[in-house]
C-alpha cells in the first residue's frame, strides 16, 4: 500500500468551487485516471482522500495538499501524470510524493490579504491589528465574542497601488484554525473596505519550518 501526497494550487475559478465540490472532483479524476485508490471498509465504502484544512469560498491558495493510497504500489511520476489528465485544468498540481511529516505536524498558514480602501493608511490598519481583536464567531453553544490576536503568530502592512496588503501567519491547525476573514470583518468596522482578496502562500509545522 503506498501513500501519495498531491500538492496542489487553487486559484481562479477555483475560488468558486466548494471544499464538497473540490473533494467530488478529485474523486471523479481517480476513477478517469484508473488509479487502484485503496477504498474504506463498511457499508458505505469510499476512497480514503485527506485534505488540509479547507478554504472558504473566495480564498485562493498557492499550497494546497491531499493525500490518498493506491494498491498494489505504482510510481509516483506515473500516478502524476495520471492525475494531470485526469483533473480539471485549472487545478494545477506542483508536486507529487510520499508523505515526510503527518498533515496533523501542519500548525500555521502564510496568507496575505490584500484591501481596497479609501484613505486608510497602513500605519492604521498596523495599529488595529497590534490590539485586541474582538470578533464574533458561532460555537456549538451560539455566538461569542473571542479574541483572536493570539492565533495571529506574525504580521506586516504595506501600502500598494491598490490599497492595503496585509501579510500574516495564522493558526492553521485542526484545533486552532484562524480563517482570515475573520481579519476582513473586523477591519471593516473601522475602515470601509470597497473589496478584498484573500490567497493562502505557505504551511508551517509548530517549529516554523515550511511543510512540504
Amino acid at each position: 500500500m503506498l501513500s501519495i501526497r498531491v500538492f496542489f494550487k487553487k486559484l481562479g475559478p477555483l475560488a468558486y468551487i466548494s471544499h464538497l465540490d473540490l473533494n467530488r472532483a478529485v474523486l471523479r479524476a481517480f476513477q478517469r485516471a484508473k488509479l487502484p485508490v485503496v477504498y474504506t471498509e463498511g457499508f458505505n465504502p469510499h476512497p480514503k482522500l485527506v485534505f488540509t484544512q479547507p478554504l472558504s469560498l473566495f480564498q485562493e491558495s498557492e499550497t494546497e495538499i491531499f493525500e490518498f493510497k493506491v494498491e498494489p504500489d505504482m510510481p509516483y511520476d506515473e500516478i502524476e501524470k495520471r492525475l494531470r489528465g485526469a483533473l480539471p485544468v485549472a487545478l494545477e498540481i506542483t508536486k507529487v510524493g510520499a508523505p515526510v511529516k503527518k498533515l496533523s505536524e501542519i500548525a500555521f498558514a502564510e496568507y496575505v490579504i490584500n484591501i481596497k480602501s479609501d484613505g486608510i493608511s497602513a500605519d492604521e490598519v498596523e495599529r488595529l491589528l497590534s490590539q485586541k481583536i474582538i470578533v464574533i464567531k458561532k460555537t456549538k453553544k451560539g455566538e461569542e465574542e473571542v479574541d483572536i490576536s493570539p492565533q495571529i503568530k506574525v504580521f506586516s502592512v504595506e501600502e500598494t497601488e491598490e490599497g492595503i496588503s496585509i501579510s500574516a501567519t495564522l493558526s492553521n491547525s485542526s484545533d486552532s484554525y484562524l480563517n482570515p476573514q475573520y481579519i476582513v470583518d473586523y477591519l471593516n468596522r473601522f475602515i470601509k473596505i470597497e473589496s478584498s482578496g484573500i490567497t493562502r502562500y505557505k504551511l508551517f509545522d509548530r517549529d516554523m519550518s515550511l511543510f512540504e
